[in-house]
């Protein structure tokens, strides 16, 4: 056995997988409907276990025998090319791990206090209903039901009066999809209430089974705030006639802001809110040329648009549709993100030219499995720092 080759052929065969997981991350990105991803996804998985046993057996064992002393230059100019490929994808795992651990709040953020509260002691049992995925929720150290309830504090450049500030509710990715029942929502929803915000956002991906739709009213139709309930809709509405979804949502007190730009007044500060379900549906929102001294807010279910907000002179852009990866592994991170960018935007606040972008981890998804990784809900309270001494 040769231990200098094992491992060599141990780390390419990570450059392996890290090249699938991120032609994964990058095609769940597309607008492609949610039974083609589920086949695409299928067809890599079996490409990343079936390639990982042919590279043990065949450049391994028998031909040039690598873990048995073979040499490197014996391979075959095929083998060569994907070995090279594969070393790539290590170089890209390992800038990956770099990137996640040193990873810092931007000083913008001022503060954060979360209350995490365990939804099913609160319901005396897991509202969790039989299905092909309901075994998730019994796996050891899954936080599905722990919810964080976070309060975060922003210092950004608005024109509110002295010692004013506004305070927001981002709510997003409920995916209403039957796995978890109402009972668990209406809990959250409970809690979302009592944190009485100034204004109330929802940045998509409601829906995962049509006949849920009627949970509507009894979840997010509780909610209200001063200056209005508003959503946009993301890529699993998107497969789900979102039309309908839509049409529930304004009869229950909520205001689309797709593709559109809506303004109103705020104490002493012009607000502009903007939302973008792109590359699923609708267009781009047209925020006017001059921003004048407008506190512009983009809600967009990808944070795949982060570069397009910063162009846009956006303050703050809200987004979810990652799920923080839902598995985040000890030191590497999360694996996997619908995302051009892979994981690098999983979950987290950000801030590039001018524009602070929060993503958050949503509250669930079609598989009820979230690891280091809960569920939240985020009130954002926006000091201004113009009314600041520091």
């Amino acid at each position: 056995m040769s231990w200098t080759n094992l491992i060599l052929l141990l780390i390419l065969l990570v450059g392996h997988v890290e090249i699938c997981v991120t032609l994964i991350n990058r095609i769940h990105s597309l607008r492609i409907q949610q039974e083609q991803l589920e086949k695409f996804r299928h067809i890599v998985d079996f490409f990343i276990i079936s390639v990982l046993i042919i590279l043990l057996i065949i450049p391994g064992w028998k031909y040039p025998g690598l873990l048995v002393d073979g040499k490197w230059n014996e391979l075959h100019l095929i083998w060569k090319f994907y070995f090279a490929c594969c070393a790539l994808g290590s170089l890209g795992f390992l800038f990956s791990i770099i990137r996640w651990n040193i990873y810092r709040i931007p000083s913008i953020q001022k503060e954060n206090h979360t209350e995490v509260i365990n939804i099913s002691k609160e319901l005396n049992r897991k509202p969790v209903k039989q299905g092909h995925y309901s075994w998730m929720a019994s796996i050891p150290g899954n936080q599905i039901f722990d919810v964080e309830f976070t309060e975060k504090i922003f210092k950004l450049p608005m024109m509110l009066k002295e010692n004013g500030e506004l305070t927001i509710l981002h709510l997003t990715d409920f995916h209403y999809s039957g796995v978890l029942d109402l009972s668990f929502y209406e809990k959250v929803i409970e809690h979302a209430q009592q944190m009485k915000p100034d204004i109330i956002f929802f940045t998509g991906d409601l829906i995962d089974n049509v006949e849920l739709r009627s949970w509507i009213p009894e979840t997010l139709g509780k909610l209200s705030a001063p200056l209005g309930c508003y959503f946009i809709l993301g890529n699993h509405d998107w497969n789900y006639e979102p039309d309908k979804t839509r049409e529930t949502l304004k009869d229950s007190g909520w205001i689309d802001v797709s593709s559109s730009v809506i303004k109103f007044r705020f104490h002493d500060t012009n607000l502009e809110l903007g939302g973008l379900e792109l590359p699923w549906m609708g267009t781009y929102p047209e925020f006017q040329a001059d921003k004048e001294n407008n506190f512009r807010i983009l809600l967009s279910h990808s944070p795949d648009h982060f570069k397009w907000a910063q162009s846009q002179n956006v303050d703050l852009m809200l987004s979810g549709h990652n799920h923080g990866g839902q598995v985040v592994l000890p030191v590497i991170g999360p694996v996997f993100a619908p995302s051009i960018f892979g994981v690098r935007y999983a979950s987290g606040v950000f801030l590039q030219s001018g524009t602070l972008m929060s993503v958050l981890r949503g509250l669930a998804g079609i598989h009820p499995l979230r690891l280091n990784c809960r569920p939240e809900i985020v009130k954002y309270r926006i000091v201004s720092s113009l009314n600041s001494q520091e």
